[in-house]
């Protein structure tokens, strides 16, 4: 996601930022000869890693819930939070990330990273210069995980003789497989808008996008007749405490006094 990709540009600006200082620092300790702000330096520098960790930013708990009948053009490319029940999930989808091509003459390889969906595929090799030589490697590209979840308005939300309104989510990497139909979730995410093309041989496509929202952030919610949804922070020992009781506070809370709602993150 481009969230994590911005994050780590950051990572690395400080880290070069911090090693430019502690250079500086080393050179002007060596200068006065201040051997213990020398060595300091020095632990400093040997501590920055050249290649820093993956970073994953997920954001959650948004000040508005946003409702799928809501969803206009100008939600487009922001972050967002909705909430529904998962209706269907698909098998996990292998989504390219880095292509791998080898000439069929020279062997020559190259790796392609994808650019807004797509592979840009070289033409001419630029060691034996034989053009449209090019073969894609499949075992050697790298792929990460993706799956497809649909999620619908929970039957309290639809409006008397409608149908229920429902939205793709697609989850990423960690996110696979973390919730399952029948959940009420809700969803973190970034809405987005896809041409749909009338052919996949031209680049011809259709006035009519085709929308879903990359999901960034899912939180199971729970909710009990007369009390709402709510979400359950924290450690959830009150709700533990409830359940663990007899029958009588099950009965209290059936009436609506007293009920909680209980929420999950997944991250």
């Amino acid at each position: 996601p481009l969230m994590d990709i911005l994050l780590g540009r950051e990572l690395e600006t400080l880290r070069d930022q911090l090693r430019l200082q502690q250079e500086e620092r080393l050179a002007d300790a060596e200068a006065r000869g201040d051997e213990d702000d020398a060595d300091q330096a020095r632990d400093v520098l040997y501590l920055l890693p050249d290649a820093l960790p993956r970073i994953q930013c997920r954001p959650f708990h948004l000040r508005s819930l946003s409702h799928m009948r809501s969803l206009d053009p100008d939600a487009i490319d922001t972050l967002l939070s909705i909430r529904g029940m998962v209706v269907r999930t698909s098998p996990v989808i292998p989504d390219l990330k880095v292509a791998f091509f080898q000439c069929a003459i020279c062997g020559h390889s190259e790796q392609v990273a994808i650019d807004r969906g797509r592979i840009a595929e070289p033409t001419q090799c630029s060691s034996c210069h034989v053009r449209h030589g090019f073969t894609l490697v499949h075992n050697r590209c790298y792929f990460s995980d993706k799956q497809m979840v649909r999620v619908q308005e929970t039957p309290d939300e639809v409006p008397s003789g409608e149908t229920p309104a429902s939205i793709v989510i697609f989850a990423y990497d960690d996110l696979v497989d973390a919730v399952r139909p029948g959940d009420r979730v809700e969803v973190t995410g970034v809405f987005r808008a896809q041409a749909r093309r009338v052919n996949p041989k031209i680049t011809k496509v259709k006035s009519v996008y085709k929308t879903y929202v990359d999901s960034v952030h899912f939180r199971r919610v729970v909710s009990h007749a007369g009390a709402g949804s709510r979400e359950r922070g924290g450690d959830g020992a009150a709700a533990t405490r409830k359940e663990k009781s007899g029958g009588g506070d099950d009965d209290k809370e059936n009436d609506g006094n007293g009920a909680t709602g209980r929420g999950d993150e997944i991250t």
